[in-house]
């Protein structure tokens, strides 16, 4: 992430002000711009100092976690990983070893760049089961969910007074952060509801969370409705003219994302761009998974569980029936 920053925001200012320092012909600021681009350099310069600091502390807190044996299966885990590598980096570690190893790491790295929220969730839940891991998942949730409320709040009120206010170019570090956040939060959800959705298909597994299917359902929606304001917020951020006609107000491109999550049509606005249509797929591709696989999978298995139970209910209720009245024995005679 800090790598892209730097390639993305950094190089091309530095370019910039190297040429209007050697008054390079091809140079085409005025006096004023490199003043503006300076502070700007300045203020990307701190958001990579706090991402140098975060990378820093992570794995310093990665490594006060519990011994890898108190783990739990299946959780990616980046000191585990680490101590795997120098533990298959032996003699006689086989080759499908130190391949299975590096695949780990490379799972690990994706999975930082790809939605950091996802990997400081696992984080968050190692060694967690039962009750434990279901509150916590719950609270990340509803934190999740109060966030995004307010970050569109925040949005319908600014939209309301200055709609172009968060194209300004001072804000452009902000929108770098708020975008990073955005897309990983929606990658955390895509990939965690469509990992337990086909974990649950796999049959006689046992659950990590003992969340029940009508609160994984909440926990679904909720999702569901975030997805909405999350990407509302991202399209947002895109440069001017990327959705056509230009939406007048926040409450615009949240009618846009829930036409488009839901596949019922974008409501008159098309996406222009290569930026906007790959989100706009995104947003379908997160729809389709949450509608189509999560709640057919988690109504599907609560009602397969009902049933189950009334079956093992009415079984039991069998056993203890009284035995119909008639001849019990051939010794004794019929019953009175």
């Amino acid at each position: 992430m800090l790598l892209i920053l730097t390639v993305v925001a950094f190089w091309p200012m530095n370019a910039a002000l190297y040429y209007h320092g050697i008054g390079s012909p091809t140079d085409n600021n005025t006096d004023a711009d490199p003043v503006a681009m300076a502070r700007r350099w300045v203020t990307l310069d701190w958001v990579r100092v706090l991402g140098a600091i975060a990378t820093f502390v992570e794995p310093l807190r990665t490594l006060t976690l519990p011994w890898p044996s108190e783990v739990v299966e299946g959780a990616v885990d980046a000191a585990r990983v680490v101590l795997d590598l120098g533990q298959d980096a032996s003699p006689s570690a086989t080759m499908r070893e130190r391949a299975t190893t590096a695949w780990k790491v490379v799972q690990t790295i994706l999975g930082w760049i790809v939605s950091p929220t996802w990997m400081s969730a696992n984080l968050a839940k190692l060694g967690l089961r039962g009750g434990e891991r279901s509150r916590l998942i719950r609270l990340r949730n509803r934190r999740y969910f109060r966030i995004s409320l307010a970050l569109a709040a925040v949005a319908e009120v600014v939209s309301l007074i200055d709609s172009a206010f968060v194209q300004r170019p001072e804000l452009i570090p902000f929108r770098i952060v708020l975008f990073a956040y955005l897309i990983s939060r929606c990658n955390e959800v895509f990939y965690a509801f469509y990992r337990d959705a086909i974990e649950k298909l796999v049959p006689r597994q046992m659950p990590r969370s003992s969340l029940s299917w009508a609160r994984r359902l909440r926990l679904a929606l909720n999702s569901y409705v975030e997805l909405v304001l999350d990407f509302a917020l991202m399209y947002l951020l895109l440069p001017i003219g990327s959705l056509s006609p230009k939406p007048d107000t926040f409450t615009d491109l949240i009618f846009y994302s829930a036409s488009t999550i839901s596949t019922s049509g974008g409501g008159g606005i098309v996406p222009v761009g290569m930026k906007a249509r790959l989100l706009t797929d995104y947003e379908v591709f997160c729809g389709l998974i949450l509608v189509v696989v999560c709640f057919a999978v988690y109504v599907g298995r609560a009602f397969a569980d009902k049933d189950r139970r009334d079956r093992s209910g009415k079984a039991g209720t069998q056993l203890v029936a009284p035995p119909p009245e008639g001849p019990a024995d051939d010794n004794l005679g019929a019953r009175p």
